[in-house]
């Protein structure tokens, strides 16, 4: 394989996996589903610039999963970063969403919390693929 080559394979792979994708998400009413569409998002660099390794473990208790390793977070910490997480969810939702954007979302009043959820769930994987991101 030459240069050229190795090239435009990197950068296929690149764009299938940044490639916009439908989703399915909660809608507003129970048992309702609406679409939207979004692109991958690479969390590392969010949770290290704007909320460190506790988000990791409040999100997965929010979700009813227990962090896979690492210790349990004193209450204090943990409080701190539950109070983070709507935050997260933004900054990952405004990246994500291709349409509706988020300031569309926001012009007619925003998204739930379960929409939010779903949303970061489908554009970065499942938050306990996300451990690894967590220190010991």
């Amino acid at each position: 394989m030459n240069l050229d080559e190795i090239r435009e394979a990197a950068l296929a792979a690149a764009r299938a996996a940044y490639a916009p994708q439908v989703i399915e998400i909660p809608g507003w009413e129970d048992g309702q589903t609406i679409q939207v569409v979004i692109r991958r998002v690479d969390m590392q660099p969010i949770i290290l610039r704007s909320f460190g390794n506790p988000v990791l473990a409040a999100l997965e208790r929010s979700r009813g999963e227990a962090p896979d390793t690492g210790a349990d977070l004193p209450p204090e910490e943990m409080a701190e970063a539950q109070r983070q997480v709507p935050d997260f969810l933004r900054a990952v939702c405004r990246q994500a969403l291709v349409a509706p954007t988020w300031d569309e979302f926001e012009a007619v009043g925003g998204l739930t919390l379960d929409q939010m959820i779903a949303i970061t769930e489908q554009a970065a994987g499942r938050i306990q693929e996300l451990s690894s991101f967590r220190s010991e």
